[in-house]
């Protein structure tokens, strides 16, 4: 029984200390320090006494995660990737410092080997493979050394990792839902719980306990109204906010049709997330898809006559068209690899996505038609649009990396649009016939939506906003005329540790 009172703090380094790692016989916790500043991408792995005692340094370059075996004298731990060597799994001896290098990610150069795991029995040490954003798959190595094994082959977006206490069974969190699946290998099977958002989950050693964290998100969607362009190079100022679309789950990524006068966005409203449509206003919502897996990204094309989005409703995500009427969605990449975050190109023959099959994040593009896909980055990308005139492709480079780039849609030089290196929010952002509108990510309380005019290479402040944008999902479309700004926003969070008793 956990005792109540008031906590002992172990560490006092200005840096971040995170992933700590309980030694089983309670002696010892290990933890990983992450580093900012001028040192920012160092992480070591240190080890502290649980009630008192100086820490101590005992890796470099550690990275995602710690395990420790059953007998409390190894360490399983993640490597990040060095110029010498990639990223893999290693295992080190708490007495002597020496190391032995379990795993290689040879996979790409952005392939890491993280969240090794220990098996309660210590025989096997199971691990994830990240390949690229949202993109991992479960593996299992012999702690003696010897070739992984691979379990899942989805390229998902796994979220946490634990052994059943026989050490026969993994289980792990995918795609908003709790799993098992045999270490063996094999099928996997869907574990019924309660919570909206199943993340991290924990098996007590006895193995009738199970622990997992629920995230709960509230956001929604809000409707400003300004003077638009009115023959300006940046629209007016906006007035004040107006709620629309509300519920209490999870509202997200909201875009104009071209005309203005309907919503797309993604909702979390009818147990499933799907995309939903409604009246600019907000008025007359109706569920569009009902593919009960991960859904999004939805885009209109310039002609408003389709939708394209993301879902993973086959296991690996690809793209798909849908008519704003309904219907069945229509499949447009049907790979292996992870496809994601679509856009159209200005004249609606070409559709523009994210995708992994190259090994490294790049933007792709492929007829709307149907056909075959065409790689459009080199330099690495994560989402883009094509400017309305067809002539200049804008995209960002990836999660928390500031900026927007821009090269010909021709093909050609890929560089960073100097005005736009405070763009920060890199999945809130569009592009206009007049210029860019995006939020800017400033050290401040307030955050603030700006323009970029292409007539004169300014930025305009449009809005300051109360609370935190979003950061997984789009939440901001401006309409082509101006006049209408949507923005989503996370309203209220709630992050619940969930118990589930006589766990088998």
């Amino acid at each position: 029984m956990i005792g109540v009172g008031e906590p002992l703090r172990r560490t006092t380094a200005p840096e971040e200390d995170l992933y700590p790692a309980w030694a089983p016989d309670g002696k010892y916790i290990a933890f990983l320090r992450f580093y900012g500043g001028e040192l920012q991408g160092r992480h070591e792995l240190y080890l502290i006494p649980a009630l008192s005692g100086k820490e101590r340094k005992l890796a470099d370059a550690a990275y995602s995660g710690i395990s420790w075996a059953p007998d409390s004298k190894t360490l399983a731990f993640s490597s990040a990737s060095t110029t010498e060597e990639p990223s893999g799994v290693y295992l080190l001896s708490v007495e002597t410092g020496e190391r032995r290098k379990l795993t290689t990610a040879s996979v790409s150069p952005l392939s890491y080997d993280v969240f090794p795991t220990f098996s309660p029995d210590g025989k096997n040490v199971a691990f994830l493979r990240y390949y690229s954003s949202s993109s991992l798959d479960i593996y299992v190595v012999p702690a003696t050394g010897g070739t992984p094994k691979q379990l899942t082959f989805d390229k998902s977006d796994i979220r946490g990792l634990t052994w059943t206490a026989d050490s026969r069974e993994l289980v792990y969190t995918v795609n908003r839902e709790l799993r098992r699946i045999p270490a063996a290998g094999g099928a996997s099977e869907r574990i019924p719980i309660s919570g909206q958002n199943p993340s991290y989950p924990s098996i007590s050693r006895q193995g009738n306990r199970l622990a997992y964290v629920n995230e709960y998100n509230d956001s929604n969607i809000y409707l400003y109204e300004g003077l638009g362009f009115a023959g300006k190079s940046a629209p007016g100022k906006f007035g004040e906010a107006t709620l629309i679309l509300p519920s209490n789950l999870e509202d997200t990524s909201p875009q104009f049709s071209p005309d203005g006068r309907w919503i797309v966005f993604v909702s979390f409203r009818n147990d499933g997330e799907d995309l939903w449509i409604s009246d600019s206003d907000g008025k007359n919502p109706a569920q569009l898809t009902n593919l009960k897996s991960p859904t999004g990204t939805p885009r209109w094309s310039p002609d408003g006559r389709w939708i394209v989005f993301d879902s993973r409703s086959r296991g690996s995500a690809d793209i798909y068209v849908i008519s704003p009427d309904g219907g069945q969605p229509r499949a447009i990449t049907t790979e292996s690899s992870a496809e994601t975050k679509p856009s159209w190109s200005s004249d609606g023959k070409w559709i523009y996505f994210n995708s992994n099959r190259s090994g490294k994040d790049q933007i792709w593009k492929i007829p709307a038609a149907g056909g075959a896909a065409q790689q459009v980055t080199k330099s690495g990308a994560f989402e883009g649009f094509e400017a309305p005139d067809g002539q200049t492709f804008y995209f960002s480079k990836g999660r928390r990396v500031y900026g927007i780039w821009s090269m010909p849609v021709a093909g050609g030089e890929e560089k960073p649009v100097p005005e736009l290196g405070q763009a920060g929010y890199w999945r809130s952002w569009g592009v206009l016939k007049e210029g860019i509108y995006y939020i800017t990510k400033e050290e401040t309380k307030q955050q603030t939506i700006r323009f970029f005019s292409f007539a004169t290479r300014r930025t305009s402040p449009l809005l300051a906003v109360d609370k935190e944008p979003l950061i997984w999902n789009p939440g901001l479309s401006l309409s082509a005329d101006g006049r209408l700004l949507l923005y989503a926003q996370l309203d209220y969070v709630v992050d619940d540790i969930l118990l589930l008793e006589n766990f088998r």
